[in-house]
């Protein structure tokens, strides 16, 4: 029907000059359409308001929103990420968008707590046999025991961290104290453990040292290594607590704001890089010069074995140069196959000194790299997160899958400090031996 405000020709009443709409609001409105349809179809911005855009920026996009501009998640994701929230009707605010994909997240997280479970498995008989030798020797260094125990606590804050994700998905690391406690935790063993792994390792090339250096001066750099341990250790488990510091300001009302949880994001990634770097680098410089010291002390046995063998009258030269060419292409144990006599008991003793200082040099350079390898991996992974905004959002798959990375490097701690299996005639303790 025609409005009765446009019959005639040119011709307008005062009413129907007052009821048209300004020209810029003008809405096409299908003819066939019911009134109800048209209103769905067609937003009303008779009232001047402009339409609500969706989230589109640096962190990700939203591709469908309410009239609110509150992003709509699709089915099995949300925008519950840890430390930065993209969820804020916490705070009465939108949801941004929803980076979360649910069935991935519980996915990620099962293997962590499983993984975790069974890392729990291995790290219980290494302490038990470290607190027996401990127990059985008073001058048996307590650093194995105290990094074991650092990589328990760690293993144990990941097995609850990942249960509790499993259980309750909907509660967020830097917002939740019962979640931001387990990482805080495992952050703080991984500090503990290896700053003590650390000063263990200089603290055995320096004891090797004295008869050069002196015992002050040994002495010496002991403590001055671990002033750098306290240092170092409380600057970085201070970095750690950023999560938790993060989830007591917001359960007071502080740090609400999206900026400031994106500055306790960008604080946290940073100082995981620093720490992660630090300590690789850190770690290939003991090493080398740890490998340097066990190469003199295994020198030092070739001499030693060199000077029994010149000692005694009833070993033949040609015998000697056996003894001396098996040692340099084998393990001491071979020695008794190349002479084909009986080794001497006097020989024993330092056959087996011998033997222990190859296999304990080996066993730190395998130890050290697979630990080099996930403290190198894990700075790259964090400063790719730290310098790529779109990562800010997506905190919740970095924490598990960087926990299975720990796990990988805590795995070549536990093996290096764990009992082995004796080779006949041999020790059963291959590094407390050395």
């Amino acid at each position: 029907q025609v409005p009765p405000c446009q019959l005639g020709r040119g011709k307008q009443t005062r009413s129907c000059r007052t009821r048209r709409s300004p020209p810029h609001h003008r809405i096409p409105v299908p003819m066939n359409a019911s009134l109800l349809s048209d209103q769905a179809a067609w937003p009303d911005f008779s009232s001047g308001e402009e339409p609500t855009s969706c989230y589109a920026g640096f962190l990700g996009r939203c591709y469908e929103c309410d009239a609110q501009g509150s992003c709509i998640c699709g089915l099995n994701r949300n925008g519950m990420s840890d430390l930065l929230a993209m969820d804020r009707s916490k705070w009465d605010g939108d949801t941004l968008f929803c980076p979360n994909y649910e069935p991935l997240l519980l996915g990620i997280n099962a293997i962590a707590c499983m993984a975790a479970a069974i890392a729990l498995v291995r790290v219980v008989p290494a302490i038990r046999f470290q607190a027996g030798q401990a127990r059985g020797n008073a001058s048996h260094p307590m650093a194995p025991l105290i990094i074991l125990a650092a990589l328990f606590v760690g293993t144990l804050s990941l097995l609850l961290y990942s249960a509790l994700k499993l259980g309750l998905p909907d509660r967020m690391v830097g917002f939740d104290p019962m979640m931001s406690i387990p990482v805080v935790l495992r952050d703080a063993a991984t500090v503990i453990g290896l700053e003590v792994h650390h000063l263990h390792v200089v603290s055995i090339a320096l004891n090797s040292q004295v008869t050069g250096l002196g015992e002050q001066r040994v002495l010496d750099a002991k403590v001055r290594q671990f002033r750098h341990c306290i240092i170092k250790a409380t600057l970085f488990c201070l970095l750690g607590m950023l999560p938790l510091i993060q989830s007591i300001c917001a359960t007071a009302g502080r740090s609400t704001s999206f900026e400031a949880q994106t500055a306790f994001t960008l604080a946290f990634a940073l100082g995981k890089v620093v720490h992660f770097s630090s300590a690789a680098v850190v770690l290939r410089v003991e090493t080398r010069s740890l490998l340097k010291s066990f190469a003199k002390s295994i020198d030092a046995a070739h001499a030693g074995i060199m000077v029994a063998l010149g000692g005694s009258a009833q070993v033949s030269l040609a015998e000697r140069s056996n003894v001396r060419s098996a040692m340099a292409t084998s393990p001491a144990s071979s020695v008794n196959q190349t002479t084909n006599t009986p080794t001497p008991p006097y020989l024993q003793p330092l056959l087996d000194e011998l033997d222990n200082l190859r296999t304990a040099s080996e066993n730190i350079r395998t130890n050290a790299r697979d630990l080099f390898n996930s403290l190198a991996f894990s700075t790259c992974v964090w400063l790719m997160l730290a310098i790529i905004p779109p990562m800010w959002s997506r905190v919740s798959y970095f924490i598990p899958l960087m926990s299975l990375v720990w796990l990988f490097g805590s795995g070549s701690l536990v093996k290096l400090y764990a009992m082995r299996m004796a080779r006949p005639a041999r020790a059963a303790s291959i590094i407390q031996h050395v």
